[in-house]
């Protein structure tokens, strides 16, 4: 389905996943900030609670702060032990599983939520259960981000926006000083199609969880769900 060959990355039906996927990394990061307020996969601001927290001296908080990116990285980490790591010991990528644990974690998410294992939702970021949330939710935005890195060369990230607002400014710059080659300007569409998919998703979850708080988690336990069936026929009909 994916690999690292550029062309492969601009099919139309490539764009869509990283559309959808995309859509759904803004969903859940709203998610986390309407449940637990926090936005679980911009590592950035989490590190920055961590300082502000530390210099409070509120060290339980600092630490719950930290671990929360944390999380993320260790998503990642678990990513790469079947993507890259095996592709450098020649063996073949598998990608199946990832969106399906993910799936699995957003249906936790859903049934612990609702029987009120996760704490009140909306409630202030304070006491564990907030903690355990926002870990999960961040362990999942690292495994979304770093499968789909891998998968595009590095070209795709799905679940924040910095460094793609960064390589659209330079591709943009490039645009204008008359230095744009083909491939710059499908760069520059693809990063705008999925800037507007990471905005779709915010607005949407803005709604959803406001209105159905954790069962609004369904939806992306759905997409990822039908994503890893969708990487299960790949592989069987590559065989």
């Amino acid at each position: 389905m994916f690999n690292q060959n550029k062309d492969l990355i601009y099919l139309p039906r490539n764009r869509f996943i990283w559309f959808v996927l995309t859509f759904v990394a803004a969903y859940v990061n709203v998610g986390g900030f309407f449940a637990v307020h926090q936005f679980v996969s911009h590592v950035t601001g989490l590190l920055g609670h961590f300082g502000v927290y530390a210099g409070q001296g509120k060290i339980p908080q600092a630490i719950m702060a930290l671990l929360v990116p944390f999380s993320f990285l260790l998503g990642a980490i678990f990513t790469g032990l079947f993507t890259d790591v095996r592709r450098h010991v020649n063996k073949a990528p598998i990608y199946y599983h990832l969106p399906l644990i993910n799936s699995f974690l957003y249906f936790f998410v859903v049934i612990a939520g609702t029987k009120g294992l996760l704490g009140i939702f909306g409630e202030p970021f304070e006491n564990y259960v907030d903690f355990i949330t926002a870990v999960i939710l961040s362990f999942s935005c690292g495994i979304q981000n770093a499968l789909f890195t891998s998968f595009s060369g590095a070209v795709v990230r799905t679940t924040h926006m910095t460094g793609l607002m960064t390589d659209l400014g330079l591709n943009i710059s490039q645009m204008i000083s008359g230095q744009a080659t083909p491939e710059i300007k499908r760069n520059v569409k693809l990063k705008m199609e999925l800037i507007f998919s990471f905005c779709l998703g915010g607005i949407v979850g803005s709604y959803l969880f406001v209105s159905y708080e954790f069962m609004a988690f369904i939806s992306p336990a759905v997409v990822c769900l039908l994503i890893s069936m969708r990487f299960m026929f790949d592989r069987w009909g590559r065989k």
